[in-house]
């Protein structure tokens, strides 16, 4: 079997996309086939659900309801996610394969969309750390291996989920619309950088795990790894 060559370096993949897109489903399931075939994978969550706000049963809803307590968590979870992918960028294990979920523009784009910036009681600060924000989602793009984007779901009427909110399946179109303007902004055009994009509504996607690793192999070989 064609095996993928890490060149003994770590391997970066953020999964991309709106609430309710499959993202996390897939990670899991691409992180146990890897697993069963040798490769070590790790996978890094998405930041939020490890808040103390997320841990106390509050609906995201309700803490976007309160600006300045929204601003406050975006903050928390987005300096969280910088220093785990500089820590993977810099300190990565070789031959590991990290799953990101989420990607660093997925964190801008809550940032500008979410954070009701005309009730907060600093604005400095909201705009201070938007300038950081963008310089680092800038160079931490360049460090990614692969982005891999997800259209949202179809099937999204049922919610029992208080981190996604009340009107998903409005709310999963436009995020999945604005996470790809920022995507195709920012990622790396180059033929070293693997970018793809799945639709788990589509049934050519049945066997996106196996196109995922053929994606892997297929960046690794541009790389010269």
């Amino acid at each position: 079997m064609d095996t993928i060559n890490l060149g003994n370096f770590p391997f970066t993949i953020a999964f991309s996309g709106g609430c309710f897109s499959g993202k996390t489903s897939t990670m899991e399931a691409l992180k146990s086939i890897l697993e069963k075939d040798g490769y070590e994978v790790v996978i890094i969550s998405e930041a939020m659900r490890e808040t103390e706000v997320a841990k106390s049963g509050m609906s995201i809803d309700a803490i976007r309801q309160d600006a300045n307590l929204y601003f406050k968590l975006q903050k928390e979870i987005i300096q969280k996610k910088i220093n785990q992918e500089f820590d993977v960028a810099f300190y990565g294990e070789p031959s590991t394969i990290y799953l990101f979920d989420r990607a660093i523009t997925d964190s801008l784009f809550y940032y500008e969309f979410y954070v009701d910036k005309s009730k907060l009681d600093n604005k400095y600060e909201y705009f201070n750390f938007h300038k950081y924000l963008i310089d680092k989602v800038n160079y931490l793009l360049s460090k990614l291996d692969l982005l891999i984007e997800f259209k949202p779901l179809e099937n999204c009427d049922i919610n029992d989920d208080k981190m996604r909110p009340a009107y998903l399946k409005s709310a999963s179109y436009s995020e999945s619309i604005c996470i790809h303007r920022l995507n195709s902004f920012y990622r790396r055009k180059d033929n070293v950088h693997g970018f793809m994009e799945v639709d788990l509504n589509n049934p050519y996607y049945n066997n996106c795990i196996e196109q995922i690793i053929n994606k892997i192999k297929e960046t690794c070989r541009a790389q010269r790894r």
